[in-house]
């Protein structure tokens, strides 16, 4: 029997049957709102391309079996995402998502495996080594967008 699980606002009690989710909510409680449903969506999306849902029983055992190569496809995966239309997707050149973006997921994913490490439900972070090899963030260096031209970027 899965017990009941008391979120904040907007969202709604429910029942589930998996560990793993009861163990993510509750590290996400003490969070703002939006991080809670964005750190969710992304843990939602990896369990999905593990082709188990996040609430469901087998979740916990498809997260402690995962392997850095199904992380290296996720993240490919994520590559291949379109951009939001709007600023993004002109700032991106390719129409794809950028990899900030994907770093930013890897980062959060390795965070998420860090606490089920604490919590006793994984016995490695498969996310570390992946959230090393993306490449960082330059101090200094600019992204193109669509007011600089690409030429002037490397001179600022």
């Amino acid at each position: 029997m899965g017990k009941v699980v008391h979120l904040h606002k907007r969202e709604q009690k429910f029942t589930t049957a998996s560990a793993l989710f009861d163990g993510i909510t509750a590290w996400l409680n003490n969070r703002p709102p939006n991080t809670r449903q964005q750190y969710m969506r992304i843990a939602k999306s990896w369990s999905e391309s593990l082709g188990v849902a996040l609430d469901e029983p087998e979740a916990e055992t498809r997260w402690s079996k995962a392997t850095h190569a199904q992380v290296t496809r996720w993240i490919a995966q994520l590559k291949e995402r379109p951009a939001q239309s709007g600023r993004a997707a002109k700032a991106s050149g390719t129409g794809l998502v950028s990899m900030a973006t994907v770093r930013h997921k890897v980062v959060i994913m390795k965070a998420v495996y860090d606490e089920l490490i604490a919590q006793g439900f994984v016995s490695a972070n498969i996310f570390h080594r992946s959230s090393l090899l993306l490449k960082k963030h330059v101090f200094g260096e600019r992204r193109p967008h669509d007011k600089v031209p690409d030429n002037a970027v490397k001179k600022l």
